[in-house]
């Protein structure tokens, strides 16, 4: 969600109104930081957390495939898995209303807006949690400034089948791309919300949802990237499934 904090009519000097006039930016770097407490876990009380049987991540494995900072602490609670897959997590993505470096005055915001992602434990509701959300930031916006939130996307996790015929061949598959039975299941986050509505209509499929990425593509960031071998292997193990299911009759149509 966008949340947009208005604290005056225009930009003025922060020599000539700084202080009792409040700025903007301020006001909204008080709401953020309310959302982790001091451990860094999700403050906005009523979130779901889920429990399910997922491997261990140790935290050194972890550290280096997201790049931690020698000298960064890991935040939040419970075990890295349980973090990772079924607790919520909040970040600011995007943030707007203050000029770039370079164009930098000595004035206070009259706006600032922050674009807020959530993501949620899979059996979350996500017009529930945005709800909650949107409460939390509201009831601890300071100095009567004033808050408009705006919805900018949502959508539904889910909980993959992960015992049926074709997601066994999807297994299968893997080994024989890759050479390697397939290590683990473990979540991740960034459901597409279509997905739950295909599980919703049919909840006896198999859902697979193939990814061709591993931590060095740096997904989503600005040298995203993708190895020719992970391309190959990937797109070999999804044509092979397929190949089964055309000439295996004995599986079940509905799915």
């Amino acid at each position: 969600m966008d949340v947009a904090v208005s604290t005056l009519a225009r930009a003025v000097h922060s020599g000539v109104y700084g202080e009792p006039a409040a700025d903007a930016l301020m006001a909204l770097i008080r709401m953020l930081a309310t959302l982790q407490d001091d451990a860094g876990d999700v403050a906005v009380a009523g979130l779901a957390k889920d429990t399910m049987d997922w491997p261990a991540v140790t935290e050194l494995r972890f550290r280096a495939d997201a790049g931690v900072l020698p000298s960064v602490q890991s935040i939040g609670t419970e075990s890295i898995e349980r973090r990772l897959y079924g607790k919520p997590s909040i970040n600011v993505v995007g943030l707007d209303g203050v000029p770039p470096m370079g164009k930098a005055t000595n004035a206070l915001s009259p706006k600032a807006t922050a674009r807020v992602s959530m993501r949620l434990a899979p059996s979350q509701d996500p017009g529930t949690a945005c709800t909650l959300l949107a409460s939390h930031l509201r009831q601890l916006a300071p100095w009567g400034v004033t808050v408009e939130i705006t919805p900018a996307g949502e959508g539904s996790g889910f909980s993959a089948r992960t015992g049926g015929a074709y997601f066994t061949a999807a297994r299968n598959a893997i080994k024989t791309a890759y050479g390697a039975d397939a290590v683990a299941h473990t979540g991740q986050g960034g459901p597409i919300p279509l997905v739950h509505a295909f599980q919703v209509v049919n909840h006896q499929a198999d859902i697979v949802l193939w990814g061709r990425e591993e931590p060095r593509s740096a997904i989503h960031g600005p040298n995203e990237s993708v190895s020719y071998r992970e391309l190959e292997s990937m797109a070999f193990a999804e044509a092979l499934p397929l190949q089964e299911i055309s000439q295996n009759p004995n599986l079940p149509r509905r799915q």
